[in-house]
């Protein structure tokens, strides 16, 4: 029988398998996993703000393990001179990893809840359901979600909330049992917010909307028409052809013609606002806020929109 040890905050520290191996887990004041010892390998992680550590060291081998944020959907563990790129899909689920030729060494296919169900490849890979938010497998199917530890095969955190009442009345389910919803990386409550932002980061309209639609009500015809047009590959504007992309946006706009437009942009969000709600005002907030400072860059800049001096 497998058997679970647990410290005096609820968080666990110790698995024994029935074959006389025991795991040890230790964690910082932030409630982060920093030290997992198991078979004679201890292995130790660096965070930052995220959930995700930055670092991992294996101490009996002294190899180090960076990870590196790449885009919104993949990250890369460098290891020695060795880079492993891991593909996630719209919720954080690792399903496949590349080298860096390109090529598909491992895939993965789990269900809804995460249980793993083909695995097809030769890498020792702990991050697989919701991987892309740092969250580890520990032992098969179980895996460690912040301060709770989530067992994939039972679809159940195996550790009561530690939010109470304010995580839901079901102090051990995930996330409302609709985990095409959200996910729940630091097993406190449904992170809706991340599965938006992380829609939000791929720069690409549809899936922004889609996103919006699955964690309902629904969206906001205006709010659809500006995603549209601000994330479209091509836009012709005063001066010739440009894209509207995240990246642009958050970094600044570059010409007059991109400043006259986002200025309108900003007013058609600003006036969306006031009626949205849920995931739909989340998404136009973070947009107002990346356009609103795109603006006052070029502004500050000595950027002009057009027609004006």
């Amino acid at each position: 029988m497998t058997q679970f040890a647990y410290d005096f905050e609820n968080r666990l520290n110790q698995i024994s398998y029935p074959d006389g191996h025991v795991e040890t887990y230790l964690y910082d004041y932030r409630g982060d996993l920093v030290r997992k010892t198991s078979v004679g390998t201890t292995t130790t992680s660096v965070y930052g703000t995220g959930a995700a550590p930055l670092a991992e060291k294996n101490e009996t081998t002294g190899q180090y393990s960076d990870f590196l944020k790449v885009k919104g959907k993949t990250f890369e563990e460098i290891t020695g001179v060795t880079s492993i790129f891991f593909h996630c899909d719209s919720l954080g689920t690792v399903v496949a990893l590349s080298n860096t030729s390109g090529i598909v060494t491992d895939v993965y296919e789990e269900d809804p809840f995460g249980k793993a169900l083909t695995e097809n490849g030769m890498a020792v890979n702990t991050y697989q359901f919701v991987g892309g938010y740092g969250v580890r497998e520990v032992s098969s199917n179980r895996n460690i979600m912040g301060v709770r530890i989530y067992d994939a095969a039972l679809g159940r955190f195996l550790q009561a909330d530690p939010i109470g009442f304010w995580g839901g009345s079901n102090f051990y389910r995930y996330v409302k049992n609709n985990p095409l919803k959200g996910v729940d990386p630091l097993g406190l409550q449904e992170d809706i917010d991340a599965f938006l932002l992380q829609a939000l980061e791929s720069g690409n309209a549809n899936t922004i909307i889609d996103a919006i639609e699955t964690v309902g009500p629904g969206i906001d015809d205006g709010l659809k028409d500006v995603i549209l047009k601000l994330y479209q590959t091509t836009d012709t504007i005063e001066g010739g052809t440009a894209g509207y992309v995240r990246d642009e946006i958050v970094e600044g706009v570059k010409e007059s013609g991109h400043l006259t437009k986002l200025i309108l942009r900003k007013r058609q969000l600003s006036g969306l606002l006031c009626r949205l709600e849920g995931g739909a005002k989340n998404i136009a907030k973070w947009l107002y806020d990346d356009v609103n400072s795109a603006i006052n860059e070029a502004y500050a800049s000595g950027m002009r929109p057009l027609g004006t001096y």
